[in-house]
Parts: structure tokens; C-alpha cells; sequence
């Protein structure tokens, strides 16, 4: 009996029917759209494969799908493509990635294609197997190879989305500029300045280097320089959410889903302390998830460097490089003196605040460490609710912040 009732579920016939069909808003947009991919057919894929069936159960049984399923989801429609020899291209992972969400309404486009403003090559799932898959049979020579070239450009931040000279007077900008070299100023005054000629130092740091942005504007590098920095964003950025109350509300969502991605072992063992101690204030808490974000956002990019001789190397960045870039932890305070001494002695710039130094890298004009970035993204999008059209986009961000908004 059991048997047969495995049969009925794989059935063509049952399973059919199952798949979403569309509301009459769908029918008129795809009447006016073009059709997908020839010869691709996202249920016919699904329903001859075993385990394609199976993940349009979970589907109609969870009304979601699992990181688990959306890979296998992937592997099946990439193999079928290979089998055919479908070559993969933009439309298609467009194509590809439309079919997806049609027939499973709760994913995100973003995750299986996402081609955006900083890079030329495309992101996400689809995109991402189809390439790594023929790599792998290249690499055992099961297929042919071709020489391709990537445009490694990296596009900066910019303050685009500013305008300069607005509500502002360049000649008295300049005279206001110039009053700041008073040391008899108090620190309320030079605030009062500082807000009077945002626009004027914008356009400053955007067009010079951090020597000569230091020099002119030398208040940054004074004790309360931070709240210069503040100042500034705050003008940039005039709607940025505050990072902390956001962060609170959503810990209790952001602590379930470490407890279905994160696999690295340390961190494993961090999350189980995190959720056992009883007497960890705060802080302690904010920090230790901050701490596991880059076990969730595990680093992807690779820095190549040359040796004395000219030879090539390849690092490819580890969670630890991206916790050590992003956090500083040591046993105790003597330990932790030790090694910032040793970064000072190293002319490494340090910043013990999360929140001034995201600032620092927005006003600045910086990119994020790469060790790191992903997580510095993840922050920005969706606890600042920053987006530039600069923004490396990641597609496992935009499906973290879907799963935190999902659960209100």
C-alpha cells in the first residue's frame, strides 16, 4: 500500500495540477511579454525528474522552500540544460529565473539571477551552477575549453545621488571653510560650520585623496572628529534606519536562521554558547551576532598576488579573515592592547565602532574590505535600508533579508 501510494505522488497526472496556476492579473502580463527560452519548460523539467516531483510536494506541503531544495531545484534544471547543450546566456537565466518564481511564488528573482550596475558579469544561483558545473567538466575533460576574458573594473561608491551645490554658495562655503582654522573655536561652533558646508567638503573628498582631505579638513582626526563623520552621513543619508533598535528586533528571527545555515563547527559551538548564557549583557550579545554573520555570509571573492619572482598566487578568504577584518578579539584586555599596538605600529587605521565606521566608509567614498564585504552589504541594505546603484549585489543578502522580513 505504502508503494503505491509513492506511485500516486509522482504521478505526471497528479502532480500537474499541482503546479501554481495564474491569476488573471499574470495572464494579462504574459500575454504582453515574450515567451520564454525555446525549449525550456520549467514543469516539464520538473515533473520527469524523481526529485523534482519531490520538491514540488515540499512546495505545496511548506508553502516555501529550503536552501536545500532551492539548490537541488537548480541542480536538476542545470543538468537538463547540459544534457540538451544548451548553452547558458543572459536571457536564458532571466527566462530561467521568471519560470521559478512563477511557479513557486514565495522565492526571490535576485537569488537564482541578478545582474547588476557594478559588475558585468551576472550573479545567483542559476548563473552561478550552470559555470561552476562546466568547469568541473572541463576540468576532466568531458568538455571542450574556450578562453574567456572578465573585465575585472571595480566601480567606487560615489555620492551620485547628491547634489552639491544645492542651498549652498561655493565662494561663502570657502569663507566658512577658512573660519575653521580658528583654534579659539569652541566645538558647537565648529559643528555649526561643518553642517553650513556639507555639500562644499562632499565634493571635496569625492575629488581629492585622504591626505589632502585630512589636511584641509583636519577636525576629522580629533576626539570628536566621529561626530564630524555623523554630521555628514546624516546629510548624505537623511532616511537611514538606526542600526541597533533594528538589529534588536529582529535578533530572535536573525538567531533561527544561524540555526539553519551556519555549518562551520567554531561557530556552531559560538551560536550554542550565544543562546545558553544568561548573564551576557547586550552588547556582548550585539556583537557575538554580528560576530556569526560571516559564517552565514561566507566569503566568495579571491585576491591574486605576485610574488619576488612574478608568480601567481591565489588566496582565497576564510570566515576567520573575515571575522579578523571586521572585529577585533582577544582573551583579555592586555591581549587586545597588544594587538592594537601591534596595528598601530603596522599603520593600520582602527575604529572600534560598527556604526561610525560604516559611516566612515560611506562619507569617505571607501570600499568595503573584501574579506568582508558581503556582510558590510547585509548591513547596509537591510538595517541602514542604504541602497546605491553602486552596490555589489550578492544573492544570498537579498534571500537573508527576505527570510528576516518574513518572519514579523
Amino acid at each position: 500500500e505504502y508503494q503505491k501510494n509513492q506511485g500516486k505522488q509522482l504521478d505526471v497526472s497528479i502532480l500537474r495540477p499541482k503546479l501554481i496556476t495564474e491569476t488573471p492579473v499574470q495572464n494579462s502580463t504574459l500575454q504582453n511579454t515574450k515567451p520564454p527560452a525555446i525549449g525550456f519548460d520549467l514543469n516539464d523539467i520538473l515533473i520527469k525528474s524523481t526529485q523534482g516531483s519531490m520538491i514540488i510536494d515540499y512546495y505545496y506541503k511548506q508553502k516555501k522552500l529550503n536552501e536545500s531544495s532551492r539548490s537541488l531545484l537548480v541542480e536538476i534544471i542545470i543538468n537538463d540544460l547540459i544534457k540538451k547543450n544548451r548553452t547558458m546566456t543572459i536571457d536564458l537565466a532571466d527566462n530561467i529565473s521568471n519560470a521559478i518564481v512563477k511557479s513557486f511564488p514565495t522565492e526571490i528573482k535576485d537569488v537564482y539571477f541578478l545582474k547588476d550596475f557594478s559588475c558585468k558579469a551576472p550573479k545567483g544561483k542559476v548563473y552561478t551552477k550552470y559555470f561552476n558545473t562546466m568547469k568541473r567538466l572541463k576540468d576532466v575533460g568531458l568538455k571542450s575549453t574556450k578562453k574567456t576574458f572578465e573585465d575585472k573594473s571595480i566601480l567606487s561608491r560615489s555620492q551620485d545621488q547628491m547634489d552639491f551645490y544645492s542651498n549652498e554658495n561655493e565662494s561663502e562655503s570657502v569663507e566658512l571653510t577658512n573660519m575653521l582654522n580658528d583654534e579659539d573655536l569652541s566645538w558647537p561652533e565648529i559643528e555649526t560650520i561643518w553642517r553650513k558646508t556639507d555639500n562644499f567638503r562632499l565634493k571635496f573628498i569625492k575629488e581629492n585623496n585622504t591626505s589632502s582631505i585630512f589636511k584641509k579638513w583636519f577636525h576629522y582626526t580629533k576626539p570628536l572628529g566621529y561626530k564630524l563623520v555623523e554630521i555628514d552621513f546624516c546629510h548624505m543619508y537623511s532616511k537611514f534606519k538606526n542600526l541597533s533598535v533594528k538589529f534588536g528586533d529582529k535578533s530572535s528571527t536573525l538567531l533561527n536562521i544561524f540555526d539553519n545555515r551556519v555549518k562551520d563547527s567554531g561557530s556552531k559551538t559560538l551560536l550554542q554558547q550565544l543562546k545558553e548564557s544568561n548573564n551576557l549583557c547586550d552588547n556582548g550579545k550585539f556583537l557575538t551576532m554580528l560576530y556569526l554573520l560571516h559564517s552565514l555570509f561566507i566569503p566568495t571573492s579571491k585576491k591574486v598576488t605576485l610574488d619576488e619572482n612574478g608568480k601567481k598566487s591565489t588566496i582565497k578568504f576564510s570566515i576567520r579573515d573575515s571575522q579578523n577584518t571586521f572585529i577585533l578579539v582577544a582573551p583579555t584586555a592586555v591581549e587586545l592592547e597588544l594587538i592594537i599596538n601591534k596595528l598601530k605600529s603596522q599603520s593600520n587605521n582602527i575604529q572600534p565602532s560598527i556604526d561610525v565606521c560604516f559611516k566612515i566608509f560611506h562619507v569617505f567614498n571607501l570600499e568595503y574590505p573584501i574579506e568582508c564585504s558581503n556582510v558590510w552589504l547585509f548591513l547596509q541594505v537591510y538595517f541602514y535600508e542604504i541602497s546605491t546603484k553602486y552596490d555589489k549585489s550578492c544573492s544570498l543578502v537579498k534571500q537573508i533579508c527576505s527570510e528576516l522580513d518574513s518572519h514579523t
